[in-house]
C-alpha cells in the first residue's frame, strides 16, 4: 500500500469497524476464507463408500445451479512450491494439490503439493474430529483416487463432499482454519497492533490480496531489502494482528466486491495503469431515510454522487431523488438513529505492478455532506444544450468529458463534493484546454457536464449559482457579454445559410475569440455586417431578434469600456458560459417555433 502512515491507519481502522457491521449483516465469509468462482470445478462425492465424479462445472453455469460459486478457504500464496513453501488451501483447491494430478514432466513437484494437501487435512481432523474429514483423507489413500485423478486436468479445482455434506462449512473446520493461518502469518515477536493497540503476536504477511480494476495486489508490500528497519522485514514494519489484518481484508475485498459499495471513476480509455481509479464508500451503519412515506436508502443515495448504483436490489437511487432530498430534513426510518451523526468513509484505490495504492481517503459526518453536497450540486447544475431542463452530473461523467488521468483532478472533485473544499482553479484550465476542441463544442452530450465543470468552479459557495444555471441577460460581466456575441453572430450564420453548414464561425475561431475578443469579434461583427445580417434580414429569417440582442450586448459592452482586449482563465470561463447560455436560448426558442408548426415534441438537433 502506498499512503501516508497515519491516513492508513485510518482507512484499516475503518475497515476493521466496517468488517464488525458487515458480518452482522450476513455479508462477509468466516475468517479465512473468500467468495471464489473457480473457471472450471470438479465436485467428488464420496457416498457410503462409493465415489462420484460431478462435473466439470464452469464459470458460464447459471447461478441457481452454480456449484462453482463458494466460500473456500484462502490464503497468500506465491512463489516456486518447495518443502518451505506448499501452502495448500484446506478442502479446495486445484489437482495438483488434492489428488497429486501432475502437469507434464513436474511429477515430482504434484507428489510433494498432494502430501502437504494431505497433511493439511490430517492435522484439522486431528484437531477437530470431523467425521467427513477422516473420509477425505482415506479416499486419498485408496486406490479409488487414480480414477478421478485420470479425468480431470492439473488446475482444475476439486470440491470435496461427504454425503452431499460440505465439510468446509463446518463450523469447527473453519476455526481450524483460521487458527492455523494465525500461527502461519505471523512474526516470532510479539507487538502492539498499530490498528487495535493490543499486544500480540504481528503479520509477516497479510492473509490474502485484493483484486482492484483486475489486478490481484497487496495490502502492504515490503517485498526489498531496502524496507527492513531494525531487523524487521515484510509487515513486521506495519505491525498489525492476525485478527485486524484479516478483517481488514475481508471488508476491503467485499466493498470492491458490491455493486452497492463501489463505483469506478476512471477506466480504460483515456485512463492508463495509475490513472484507473476505483472509489469503495460506507456508513457506519446502514441507513434508511424516510420522506413523504418513501425510503431511502441513504448509502446508496451518497454513492449516486460517484456515478450509476446498485440496480439489483431496492429501488434505484439517482443523483437527482439526492438533488431533491438535499431540499428537506432528513429523518431516519429508525427513530432512535441521528442521522447527521453517522460516519461516512470513502477511499480511492488504484494499483502499481501488484500493489496497492491509496488514492484518496476521505471521512467525515453525514450532516457535513449533506450541506457540502447542497454546495456542490448547485454550483454545478446548468441547463441542457437545448434550454429545457437544468440537471447535475455524478463525478465520473466530470472526470470522463476532461479525459484527464491527474489523480488531482479527481481528488479536487471528491473533496468538493463531501468536504465543502473549494475546487481550484487548476480545473478550470482543464476544462478550457477541453472546449477549445470543435469536436468538444459541435458535441451536446459533451459540452453539458463539461460546462456544469466550468459553473462548478466560477460559483461555488455563491449566490451566482442559482442565476447561472440559465442565461442571465442582467448580467454585465465583459467577459460574459464577449461569449453571448459570439453565440448571436454564429447565429446569424446559421439563419442566413439556413442551416447548411458543414463548420461554424465558431467551430474555426472559439479558441482564438476566447483569449482576444476584441480584435477577433471586430472581424466576425464586420463580416456578418457584410454577408449574414442583409441576407437574413433580406429574406425575413429573425433579423430583427438579432438586431435587438445585438444592441442589447453592446449597450451593456459600452457601458464596461467595450470589449475586452484578452481575457485570463476565469474570464475564459465567463466567456464559455455567455456563449452557452445565448446557445441554448437560441435552440430553445426554434424549438418552441417548430413545436408551434409542426406539433412536434422533439427538440429540434442543429
Amino acid at each position: 500500500m502506498s499512503f501516508t502512515g497515519w491516513r492508513m491507519v485510518q482507512m484499516l481502522s475503518a475497515l476493521v469497524e466496517a468488517a464488525q457491521r458487515f458480518r452482522r449483516e450476513g455479508e462477509l465469509p468466516p475468517r479465512g476464507y473468500k467468495p471464489k468462482a473457480p473457471k472450471r470445478i470438479w465436485i467428488v462425492n464420496l457416498e457410503e463408500g462409493s465415489v462420484f465424479l460431478e462435473g466439470p462445472y464452469t464459470q458460464k453455469e447459471p447461478d441457481t445451479l452454480a456449484p462453482h460459486r463458494l466460500l473456500a478457504p484462502d490464503r497468500q500464496r506465491s512463489g516456486t512450491p518447495s518443502e518451505t513453501n506448499l501452502k495448500p488451501y484446506l478442502l479446495v483447491d486445484d489437482a495438483r494439490y488434492s489428488l497429486g494430478k501432475a502437469e507434464p514432466g513436474k511429477e515430482e513437484e504434484a507428489r510433494l503439493l498432494h502430501r502437504g494437501f494431505v497433511a493439511l487435512l490430517e492435522s484439522a481432523y486431528k484437531r477437530t474430529q470431523v467425521p467427513e474429514l477422516k473420509a477425505i483423507i482415506d479416499f486419498l489413500k485408496s486406490n479409488k483416487v487414480e480414477e478421478v485423478r485420470t479425468q480431470v486436468g492439473p488446475k482444475d479445482i476439486i470440491r470435496f463432499l461427504v454425503d452431499g455434506e460440505d465439510p468446509a462449512e463446518s463450523p469447527a473446520v473453519q476455526a481450524f482454519w483460521a487458527e492455523y493461518l494465525a500461527t502461519e502469518l505471523v512474526a516470532g515477536h510479539r507487538a502492539h497492533c498499530g490498528i487495535c493497540g493490543a499486544e500480540a503476536h504481528v503479520l509477516r504477511i497479510f492473509p490474502r490480496e485484493v483484486v482492484v480494476l483486475g489486478q490481484k495486489c497487496q495490502i502492504t508490500s515490503f517485498n526489498s531489502e531496502a524496507f527492513a528497519s531494525y531487523g524487521k522485514a515484510q509487515t513486521e514494519n506495519a505491525p498489525t494482528c492476525f485478527a485486524c489484518g484479516s478483517d481488514a481484508v475481508d471488508a476491503l475485498d467485499y466493498l470492491i466486491r458490491s455493486e452497492r459499495h463501489h463505483r469506478t471513476l476512471l477506466v480504460g480509455g483515456g485512463a492508463r495503469g495509475l490513472e484507473n481509479q476505483l472509489a469503495v464508500f460506507w456508513l457506519q451503519e446502514k441507513v434508511e431515510l424516510i420522506h413523504e412515506d418513501r425510503v431511502y436508502d441513504l448509502e446508496a443515495l451518497l454513492g449516486a454522487v460517484l456515478g450509476d448504483v446498485d440496480r439489483t436490489s431496492g429501488p434505484p437511487a439517482e443523483l437527482s431523488q439526492l438533488d431533491a432530498l438535499l431540499g428537506v430534513p432528513w429523518n431516519a426510518r429508525a427513530s432512535a438513529l441521528n442521522v447527521d451523526e453517522s460516519r461516512f468513509y470513502l477511499a480511492v484505490l488504484s494499483t502499481n505492478k501488484a500493489r496497492l495504492v491509496v488514492r484518496d481517503w476521505l471521512e467525515t459526518s453525514v450532516g457535513r455532506i449533506r450541506d457540502n453536497l447542497r454546495l456542490f450540486l448547485a454550483a454545478q447544475r446548468i441547463v441542457d444544450p437545448y434550454g429545457q431542463t437544468r440537471r447535475v452530473f455524478p463525478i465520473p461523467v466530470l472526470l470522463a468529458v476532461l479525459k484527464a488521468g491527474d489523480p488531482n483532478v479527481t481528488h479536487d472533485l471528491l473533496r468538493a463534493a463531501y468536504l465543502g473544499l473549494r475546487p481550484r482553479e487548476g480545473l478550470l484550465e482543464v476544462a478550457l484546454q477541453r472546449i477549445r476542441n470543435p469536436k468538444v463544442l459541435r458535441n451536446p452530450q459533451m459540452l453539458h457536464p463539461l460546462l456544469a465543470l466550468i459553473k462548478l468552479v466560477l460559483t461555488y459557495g455563491g449566490e451566482e449559482a442559482i442565476s447561472m444555471e440559465v442565461l442571465d441577460i442582467t448580467r454585465d460581466r465583459a467577459a460574459y457579454l464577449s461569449g453571448r456575441l459570439l453565440a448571436v453572430l454564429e447565429e446569424a450564420q446559421r439563419r442566413a445559410s439556413g442551416g447548411n453548414l458543414n463548420s461554424t464561425l465558431t467551430d474555426r475561431f472559439y479558441a482564438a475569440v476566447a483569449a482576444a475578443p476584441a480584435a477577433n469579434l471586430a472581424i466576425l461583427l464586420a463580416r456578418a455586417k457584410v454577408s449574414h445580417l442583409p441576407k437574413i434580414r433580406r429574406e425575413g429569417r429573425g433579423y430583427k431578434e438579432i438586431e435587438g440582442i445585438l444592441e442589447e450586448i453592446f449597450t451593456r459592452l459600452e457601458a464596461r469600456e467595450g470589449l475586452p482586449a484578452i481575457l485570463n482563465p476565469r474570464d475564459q470561463a465567463e466567456f464559455a458560459l455567455g456563449y452557452y447560455h445565448q446557445r441554448a436560448q437560441f435552440r430553445q426558442e426554434a424549438r418552441e417555433v417548430s413545436d408551434k408548426h409542426h406539433g412536434e415534441s422533439m427538440p429540434e438537433r442543429r
